[in-house]
């Protein structure tokens, strides 16, 4: 069972590595990565990947739809941090829907508790840095948005996410 999984995930790799081999953008670390490298000379039949994940050699999650990870000690799964996995050596992120969601999700929080006069500090930390970590994937994809001006910004600490 748990190799068909990783099979059906791998085949979306297999699609990633074709949509960078077509000048598709992906994010994550190793999406940005797989973009950079030339690729003309790689297997990335189904087979190949059937054989290495069959082996142990290879190693693919899913951490939202869309985001893949192939690190081995990796914990993220469904409940994800994607401040954590934006710039992830190991992330492969194909698809912005899930980064768009978590981002409108986030405002739509934020902003129902600043008019409700609700708006913590940990709460609007917490969100702000989804928010940005969302943008930056957005970003990373070359997608058009507005950068969402969070009405606690001034109670954090300006960070690099």
């Amino acid at each position: 069972m748990c190799i068909h999984l990783n099979l059906m995930i791998f085949t979306k790799i297999i699609r990633g590595f074709i949509r960078v081999m077509q000048g598709v953008k992906l994010g994550g670390g190793q999406g940005k990565h797989m973009f950079s490298e030339n690729f003309v000379d790689r297997d990335i039949s189904p087979a190949y990947f059937e054989k290495e994940i069959k082996s142990g050699r290879k190693h693919i999650h899913a951490i939202a739809p869309g985001m893949y990870c192939i690190n081995h000690t990796c914990s993220m799964r469904i409940g994800i941090d994607l401040s954590e996995c934006t710039d992830c050596d190991w992330s492969i992120i194909e698809s912005v829907a899930y980064a768009k969601a978590a981002r409108s999700e986030s405002i739509n929080i934020l902003e129902t508790l600043k008019l409700r006069n609700e708006l913590s500090a940990d709460i609007a930390a917490f969100h702000t840095v989804r928010i940005r970590a969302a943008e930056k994937i957005m970003a990373d994809m070359n997608q058009n948005f507005e950068q969402y001006q969070s009405p606690a910004e001034e109670w954090l600490i300006s960070s690099t996410v």
